[in-house]
């Protein structure tokens, strides 16, 4: 199932997964038992199907490979974010578990770690919620910007009704195209300005979106 699920995204981003872009088993239960722990399914299967893929898992951010795994505080860590600022992970455990909650930490200054916490969107779709934001930062050869007010960003949300959500990113992908809205207004920390981050597979797919966006009177500064 996660196969599939990962494989999709793969597709309509980049190219379909091929055997080149697997880890094996071996490679995989090798590193589980240097740690003592267990990876979720969602996690496992994400890096049995796609571990030696780069294009996306490291074009911004950086999934880190089975060597660099490491445990922090009882998290198994697994992607760092590209200033090394904000790391994400999941709870590590000995018994494999299907599809957790990921958790995240960053710098808090003076070389201090915040508290490890909830992103609040399971294991799977978290995964693929970054491969859209990887697209779009440089995973996918054509890219643009646009920094927008709250009612512009409500209605790209109207208008692609994208898919996945964290705490502070909304994204979605259609064949050869992905979009993501970052900055999210919330009750608690209103936003006055978000960010419109898109990406095309061919210069023909961006600029139908370019177009797309541009109907909604939002217009990209191209990367």
């Amino acid at each position: 199932m996660y196969s599939e699920f990962y494989n999709e995204a793969f597709a309509a981003l980049s190219r379909p997964l091929t055997d080149a872009d697997r880890l094996t088993d071996e490679v995989l239960a090798a590193h589980e038992q240097r740690l003592g722990v267990r990876l979720p399914n969602a996690l496992r299967a994400y890096y049995a199907a796609t571990g030696k893929m780069e294009q996306l898992n490291k074009a911004y951010n950086c999934l880190l490979a089975p060597e660099e795994w490491r445990i922090d505080r009882r998290v198994l860590v697994f992607l760092s974010e590209n200033q090394g600022v904000t790391k994400w992970g999941v709870e590590a455990t000995k018994s494999r578990r299907v599809d957790p909650s990921v958790l995240y930490t960053f710098h808090a200054g003076q070389g201090e770690q915040s508290e490890w916490a909830r992103e609040e969107v399971n294991c799977s779709d978290f995964l693929v919620l970054m491969l859209c934001w990887q697209a779009v930062h440089g995973g996918m050869p054509y890219s643009g910007w646009a920094q927008v007010d709250t009612a512009d960003g409500e209605a790209v949300v109207a208008r692609w009704n994208p898919t996945w959500h964290s705490r502070d990113l909304q994204a979605g992908y259609r064949p050869g195209q992905a979009l993501c809205i970052a900055g999210l207004p919330s009750l608690t920390a209103p936003c006055r300005r978000l960010d419109i981050l898109a990406a095309g597979r061919s210069e023909a797919e961006f600029m139908a979106l370019v177009q797309e966006l541009a109907s909604l009177g939002i217009v990209l500064e191209m990367q």
